[in-house]
């Protein structure tokens, strides 16, 4: 093989490598131009704007789309740079690309847990009943915590540690209502003991 035949190679190559790469450039444009519609007129249907508010500069379909753009984007340039076999930046680019995905995926976890603990919460204070809003609040805070821990073990961080106090809080409020019923009923057990066992 003499210089020549090597730079020909080289250049189809070059040149099938680009022509690929810019093929996947216009699919990943194509795709987010769906993507974005999609998640527009899904947000407009649901009203997710006005359910989930973040402020008045910006709403929370921008940053849903602009994060689901952000990932496709990442995913492309991943594809791009297996086309052009550089392995170094190919095992970067997978590993950043999946840890993003897997953030992305906490935060959802974490924005539907947030949905249903306040849904949880208004209905729990509309029942009017005794002590309703210390309960929602309880209630709201325990959900919470489980969603951080189950957003937390998606994104990939280990949760041993919220675990494990988690199990202490709980088991400090349930031995603190078993103390406080027991000494509430006290008397009323005392009373029940001596009506019922008179020797």
């Amino acid at each position: 093989m003499n210089l020549i035949e090597i730079f020909q190679d080289m250049g189809r190559e070059i040149i099938t490598k680009s022509a690929i790469i810019f093929l996947l450039f216009l699919i990943t444009v194509l795709i987010t131009k769906i993507t974005k519609d999609f998640i527009k007129k899904t947000s407009k249907k649901l009203k997710l704007d006005n359910r989930i508010k973040l402020g008045s500069k910006i709403s929370f379909t921008e940053i849903l789309t602009n994060f689901i753009v952000f990932i496709i984007y990442l995913v492309f340039i991943n594809s791009a740079i297996e086309v052009l076999d550089i392995k170094v930046l190919t095992d970067y680019f997978k590993s950043l690309t999946t840890f993003v995905i897997n953030v992305f995926s906490g935060i959802v976890v974490l924005v539907l847990f947030y949905v249903a603990a306040v849904y949880l919460k208004k209905k729990i204070i509309e029942t009017r009943l005794d002590h309703s809003k210390m309960i929602a609040e309880i209630i709201f805070v325990f959900i919470m915590i489980i969603a951080v821990q189950i957003s937390l073990k998606v994104v990939g961080i280990p949760t041993n540690l919220l675990e494990s106090i988690t199990i202490i809080i709980i088991a400090s409020i349930g031995l603190g209502l078993a103390i406080a019923i027991g000494l509430g009923l006290k008397d009323i057990i005392a009373d029940f003991a001596r009506k019922n066992f008179k020797s």
